[in-house]
């Protein structure tokens, strides 16, 4: 990246900003708290919401160059986040080889899924391969106290190689991408879990590959529509991180499609809300260095 400079000015706070498509119009703007987020190396990344009697009022974003995760409460319009060795990049892990390039990367957590019961979250580094899985009650109520957090989060097991994107279904399938084999894996959490559903002590076992393609290097953002098709992006950032830099002779951003036959996390939230508020949850969330699109029935 001989041309992208990423020393910090800290000359703009970074926001969570709330559009609502319908109406065309800005809901609501959260600046977060530098102790939170923001001044210095960061970035705002993957997104997820958590849903409180039927409201969405909760945003998990990971934040990869920080190595933290950040929680916005909507209900109090406050946030705060937390900070773990999980969720820094792996030395082990900052080679990574795709095809017949080999790039060094110091991304941390990245990838973040929300179960569609909205109890348990799941996220993982970029350079690294361990799964993580916490219950949001512990997030929420902790408050930012990274040793509760500690005492509370469990490693799952091991991804089959370093990812980016991750997205759960309503049927209790985590996928996820698979950078070094230019692939995503879908692990069947629903049957580790077991016919009584321990998700507290559920482990990663039956993960199986789902597609692989030449042509997907650095599978990124993922989503699931009420179709059930699986969305996801490729980027070819391995191309950016290299020396040779972004191609300017062939396309490097691509939209692909698949069929899942699974629906989104928050299938079962019909016309969800926000807050206190009857406003119409097909919104767009928008985060100062990263910008993520999701909808309650349709996908861009």
């Amino acid at each position: 990246m001989k041309d992208v400079d990423v020393a910090p000015l800290g000359l703009c706070p970074p926001k969570l900003v709330i559009y609502d498509i319908e109406r065309m119009r800005i809901v609501h703007t959260h600046t977060f708290p530098q102790e939170v987020a923001g001044f210095g190396l960061f970035y705002l990344n993957d997104i997820v919401l958590g849903f409180d009697e039927g409201k969405a009022r909760y945003a998990y974003i990971s934040d990869t160059l920080a190595y933290k995760l950040v929680v916005f409460d909507y209900l109090t319009d406050s946030s705060f986040s937390y900070s773990h060795p999980s969720m820094a990049a792996s030395e082990k892990y900052r080679n990574l080889t795709i095809g017949n390039e080999t790039t060094t990367i110091i991304t941390g957590i990245n990838g973040i899924a929300m179960s569609p019961d909205f109890k348990y979250l799941y996220y993982s580094a970029v350079a690294g391969v361990g799964l993580h899985q916490i219950k949001t009650s512990v997030v929420i109520s902790a408050k930012g106290d990274n040793n509760v957090f500690a005492a509370n989060l469990r490693t799952l097991g091991e991804k089959v190689s370093p990812g980016d994107g991750m997205a759960y279904g309503s049927n209790h399938n985590l996928y996820y991408s698979a950078l070094g084999l230019n692939a995503i894996y879908k692990w069947n959490v629903g049957k580790d879990a077991g016919e009584d559903h321990e998700f507290d002590s559920v482990h990663l076992v039956s993960h199986d590959l789902l597609v692989t393609d030449t042509r997907m290097e650095w599978v990124d953002t993922m989503t699931i529509d009420e179709d059930g098709y699986l969305w996801f992006t490729t980027s070819r950032l391995n191309k950016l991180f290299s020396e040779g830099g972004v191609q300017h002779h062939e396309p490097n951003f691509f939209v692909w499609r698949l069929h899942v036959g699974d629906r989104n996390y928050m299938h079962f939230r019909f016309g969800p809300t926000l807050g206190s508020r009857s406003v119409v949850a097909s919104v767009l969330l928008i985060v100062v260095g990263a910008a993520v699109t999701w909808c309650s029935k349709h996908v861009l």
